[in-house]
């Protein structure tokens, strides 16, 4: 969601969200499984619906199509039959969200790991990416959304990705806050940390928000 005059790339209302799952048939006792790509987008999808309290219920095809025909798998080109309209109960889980001023207060507390999912040269400051200012939220570890994920984009095994969450100093038992430019690229690394079992959420506004606001400071 976008609203005019706001920020890029938001959450949608919960009652858009719900009208949006039934109208394809999802109900409260549905397994959802996301097929897709690039990872940013699968992974915003994810997170979407576990914010909106469907954890649990949710999973994502490790590599999506490309992965599922490169094992052999079949496929069909039909336009799939329209499903019965579902009936949904959404309820948002607060604690999947971290604002501005969750991050600014907490960003650098023991037991918190801000990780900004970014490529090097926009967490080093050596490009700006477009926004008001370049550089990291202060405290931030840079674990780049690219790195998540190897051949035909197949997230890597859980030792390959908890090494990356080693290096960047995130200790068993933190919560993870994720951000990057807009929310998307976050998303595959929430998807990461949710893999590895921490406890995480996403600062949605990242660092398009961040650098707008002069009094908050950067790295």
């Amino acid at each position: 969601s976008a609203p005019p005059g706001g920020l890029s790339t938001e959450l949608p209302p919960l009652a858009q969200l719900d009208s949006a799952l039934e109208a394809i048939g999802v109900s409260d006792d549905s397994r959802i499984v996301i097929v897709g790509y690039p990872i940013q987008t699968v992974g915003r999808l994810f997170f979407t619906l576990e914010y909106a309290g469907l954890t649990g219920r949710v999973s994502l095809l490790d590599g999506g199509i490309d992965a599922w025909r490169e094992g052999g798998r079949p496929v069909e080109r039909a336009e799939a039959k329209a499903a019965a309209r579902g009936q949904l109960t959404l309820k948002a889980e607060p604690s999947r969200l971290a604002d501005a001023a969750w991050v600014n207060a907490n960003g650098q507390s023991a037991g918190v790991s801000l990780l900004d999912a970014r490529l090097p040269e926009f967490y080093l400051g050596e490009s700006s990416g477009g926004q008001p200012r370049a550089g990291h939220i202060p405290g931030a570890q840079n674990v780049p959304f690219a790195w998540l994920t190897g051949e035909l984009s197949l997230y890597r095994d859980r030792a390959k990705l908890q090494r990356l969450f080693d290096q960047a100093g995130v200790k068993k038992g933190n919560r993870v806050v994720t951000y990057c430019h807009l929310g998307q690229q976050a998303s595959a690394l929430y998807v990461a940390a949710r893999i590895l079992g921490y406890d995480a959420a996403l600062y949605d506004g990242s660092f398009e928000e961040w650098s707008r606001k002069s009094e908050l400071p950067v790295v």
